[in-house]
């Protein structure tokens, strides 16, 4: 039985592809980015579908819809350095039913797939109390926004530039980047993934124009 597993760095796929092959006797086929894992998947129909978080090219979230659509019965793991409750919750609402931190111990590593395996959903216990609660955690991030930060994030969630936002808002360029630096402030930082998973959670985006569904 085939597992794919799709990431950017080569020490990683091997180390995970270990795991895979020598206690879950899979038959690894490890890709490098989302786009190729849609295509392995089209190609091998795995079990198991492992992809990274953050790599080049198609989003990890849209390949899963991909993968999802063509594949209903394969079981679809995430895996990333980030422990953040946003991505987690939007992982379950793409029906993805694993997530797993890279920091995460070879046992824990282990017991997640398992269970993912098993027919069960698995995040990391320092994220699950946070998913049980996340109209709160909801209203707090996204009150401290003004109307131009969320303009602000919508245009970065569609892949604008910060020239076409700017252009779009009817802004200078230098405003418009103080906008974005501001929306990044008050949301911590997050990478264009973590943007993008949240704009899209919290209906500041339309996947339907960007070709994603759920």
């Amino acid at each position: 039985m085939y597992a794919v597993l799709a990431d950017g760095q080569l020490l990683v796929r091997e180390a995970i592809s270990a795991l895979l092959t020598n206690l879950f006797k899979f038959e690894v086929v490890q890709v490098d980015d989302a786009g190729a894992a849609v295509a392995a998947t089209q190609k091998y129909n795995p079990v198991l579908v492992i992809m990274e978080m953050l790599m080049s090219g198609m989003h990890t979230f849209e390949a899963a819809v991909q993968i999802r659509r063509m594949a209903p019965y394969t079981k679809l793991v995430v895996m990333t350095g980030q422990e953040n409750v946003d991505l987690a919750i939007r992982a379950r609402a793409l029906k993805i039913q694993g997530y797993i931190l890279k920091s995460d111990s070879l046992d824990e590593s282990k017991y997640a797939i398992n269970t993912v395996l098993r027919g069960g959903v698995y995040v990391p216990p320092s994220l699950s109390e946070q998913m049980m609660d996340p109209e709160r955690r909801t209203k707090t991030l996204l009150d401290v926004l003004t109307l131009k930060e969320k303009a602000m994030l919508t245009l970065i969630a569609q892949g604008k530039t910060m020239k076409v936002a700017a252009t779009h808002m009817n802004i200078s360029i230098k405003t418009a980047e103080t906008h974005r630096n501001n929306l990044g402030r008050k949301l911590g930082n997050p990478n264009k993934a973590q943007m993008f998973a949240f704009a899209v959670k919290h209906n500041l985006v339309d996947c339907e124009s960007l070709g994603i569904t759920a």
